[in-house]
C-alpha cells in the first residue's frame, strides 16, 4: 500500500513544446494545449547566442550559452522560414 500511495502522489509534469514564430522572430516554450496552455518562456531570436543545424535538427542556444531547445524540422517551409530568420539575425553557426 505504501508504494501505491507514493505512486499516486506523484505530480505528472506536462511536457514543454517549442513554438517558433518567424513573423515575431521569437521562440516560445509552452506547456499544455488549447485554452489550458501556459507560456514557460519567450526568447527573441536576436537574443539567442547561436543556432546550429544538424540535418533536420536545429539546436537553439540562449544568451547564457545554455541549450534552449532542440527541434526536428521536417516541414521544408518551416525549416526555410526559420533558416532565413536565423541568417538575418546572424545566429546560424
Amino acid at each position: 500500500f505504501a508504494g501505491l500511495a507514493v505512486l499516486s502522489g506523484e505530480h505528472v509534469v506536462t511536457p514543454v513544446r517549442v513554438e517558433i514564430d518567424t513573423v515575431r522572430r521569437e521562440i516560445r516554450l509552452v506547456r499544455g494545449a488549447g485554452q489550458a496552455h501556459e507560456l514557460v518562456s519567450r526568447t527573441m531570436v536576436r537574443d539567442l547566442e547561436k543556432a546550429e543545424m544538424d540535418g533536420m535538427m536545429v539546436r537553439l542556444w540562449d544568451a547564457e550559452g545554455g541549450l534552449l531547445a532542440e527541434v526536428a524540422l521536417s516541414d521544408p517551409a518551416v525549416r526555410s522560414g526559420l533558416m532565413s530568420v536565423l541568417r538575418d539575425e546572424g545566429k546560424l553557426k
